[in-house]
């Protein structure tokens, strides 16, 4: 003590400010200083208790030293501890100071609203008679679904007993809601009644569909609850039915609600009874939805396949698989709808079948087994419908030329598909090059050699474009064999001996071809 006795006042003050319990033994002057104590209770909240009295009145000052240590409001003045204004600043600061305020201020709406939109902890601190204030509720609870726990599970000790909220709180739809929308798992603190409640707990599962798994027994066992699920949740409130959390014994053998599923995915069917997926109203809605369906189906029926083959012939497969022993009942029909059926490979071995299919799509000839293929009634009427389709007919009916014929006269191109020796006949390749000139490359190599082959060409197209096309040097002329110049007096529908004979006699002619071979002088002359 008496080492400080010869202290000036600045040296107090720097002494305070290192180690505030300087002030024990300072002037007392300096307890009045408010710059001084305010520095110091902004570092120890609890130095409030050696300001001076006026001081502790000071409402910065003791802000200040609330902010530091709640400890610092039992030094504050009487007046600012009530003072409800002076409470809601504090505890903007620092929350725990209304733990210590008196009844009447945590009891004050006005004052415990304003601190909860600042904190929703603030809820903690209200009396059990605000606690069932709603409005006030809600506030909190949509900042933070826990505040919920301060209002469900909120008692006020009074004389030996316990004050539950009242009912009508702890089971407001609204207040719950709000719970579920931030975290599902405040639905463990609603009432049973809430939990009961078909329309509150569908309410819930849009928010979280993880609600599904709070639903009350009771509720679980409502099959109507679930068809609502499943209306109202299009994109997968079947699955959260069927496979998440529904009853799946109950779901899968009830009719109605297979119904309303597969109406949004049909893979619902795989989880429903045998009878179930083998009901003709059931498995037509799913069929009619997506052919895909067909594979959980445990009956199928010829108009309700009908309705997954218009879509996909894969799901004619499902119901062969079902057809025990193998019929063709209704085949007709069925390739009616949509002929690439055949294309599964115990339909492609069926004559009667791929008959009906070849005439609507001649390129299914393709799907047949090799003894069809070389089957000529069939190839004959996949060709009538398609010149394409000779080119999976067998090598045999590749040779034949009345079918050849039959293709050429649609498109000179069939050429390419016939056999060797039908494009080594010149007769068939200019017939092919009448209909088409680009079956010309189709043409055999021995013709293409044949400078004969190439006389008849020109007096057979010899006003058309394609000869124009050779002409200019963008085709590859047989060795030896030159073409007539551009605009020389060739008449193309002149007999080939008149124009043999007219290109010999005109002086003024440039044209001088070959003689003709003798094997293609009947070919020519026989011409049109």
């Amino acid at each position: 003590m008496p080492t400080f006795l010869g202290m000036d006042m600045d040296a107090w003050r720097t002494a305070v400010k290192c180690d505030w319990r300087v002030l024990e033994v300072a002037p007392e002057e300096l307890r009045s200083d408010r710059a001084l104590m305010l520095s110091v209770v902004s570092q120890t909240g609890t130095a409030l208790s050696l300001a001076s009295e006026e001081l502790q009145g000071d409402i910065e000052l003791a802000l200040a030293a609330v902010k530091n240590d709640v400890q610092a409001l039992e030094f504050v003045s009487q007046e600012l501890k009530e003072d409800g204004q002076f409470f809601l600043e504090a505890s903007i600061t620092n929350l725990p100071v209304l733990e210590k305020a008196s009844e009447t201020h945590r009891g004050d709406r006005a004052l415990i609203r304003a601190a909860i939109k600042t904190n929703w902890n603030a809820l903690k601190y209200a009396t059990p008679e605000l606690l069932t204030d709603k409005d006030l509720a809600m506030l909190a609870v949509r900042q933070h679904w826990r505040a919920l726990l301060y209002v469900s599970e909120a008692v006020k000790i009074r004389w030996q007993s316990f004050q539950f909220l009242a009912p009508s709180l702890s089971c407001d739809s609204n207040l719950a809601i709000e719970a579920i929308r931030q975290d599902p798992k405040s639905l463990e603190l609603m009432s049973e009644e809430l939990r009961g409640s078909a329309q509150f707990m569908l309410s819930a599962t849009k928010l979280q569909k993880v609600a599904l798994s709070y639903v009350s027994e009771k509720l679980r066992g409502d099959l109507s609850f679930w068809r609502t699920v499943i209306r109202e949740l299009p994109e997968d409130g079947w699955h959260l039915a069927f496979v998440q959390y529904g009853p799946l014994d109950l779901l899968g053998a009830d009719k109605k609600t297979m119904l309303e599923a597969v109406k949004r995915n049909v893979e619902a069917l795989s989880y429903g009874s045998d009878v179930v997926r083998g009901d003709p109203e059931v498995v037509m809605e799913a069929l009619k939805r997506d052919w895909k369906g067909a594979k959980y189906c445990s009956r199928l029926e010829v108009n309700s396949i009908s309705k997954a083959i218009a879509q996909d012939w894969r799901a004619i497969s499902s119901y062969l698989d079902l057809l025990e022993p193998w019929r063709i009942e209704g085949m007709a029909k069925l390739v009616k709808i949509n002929p690439q059926i055949v294309r599964d490979p115990r339909l492609g071995k069926v004559h009667e079948v791929m008959t009906l299919a070849v005439k609507q799509n001649g390129l299914l000839l393709a799907c047949g087994t090799k003894e069809l293929r070389d089957d000529r009634d069939l190839v004959d009427a996949a060709i009538s419908q398609t010149w394409r389709a000779l080119g999976f007919a067998s090598k045999r009916l590749r040779n034949d030329k009345a079918l050849i014929t039959k293709a050429l006269k649609q498109d000179g191109l069939a050429l390419q598909h016939a056999s060797d020796e039908i494009r080594d006949n010149a007769s068939m390749v200019i017939d092919a090059m009448k209909r088409n000139p680009a079956a010309f490359r189709f043409a055999g190599t021995c013709l293409h050699a044949d400078n004969s082959f190439w006389e008849v060409l020109v007096r057979t197209f010899y006003d058309t474009a394609w000869i124009k096309w050779l002409q200019h040097g963008r085709g590859q002329l047989s060795p030896g064999f030159s073409l007539p110049e551009e605009g020389a007096p060739l008449k193309a529908k002149a007999s080939p001996v008149k124009a043999k004979v007219s290109a010999v006699k005109a002086k003024d002619s440039t044209l001088r071809l070959p003689p003709l071979n003798p094997d293609l002088r009947k070919q020519a002359t026989a011409l049109p």
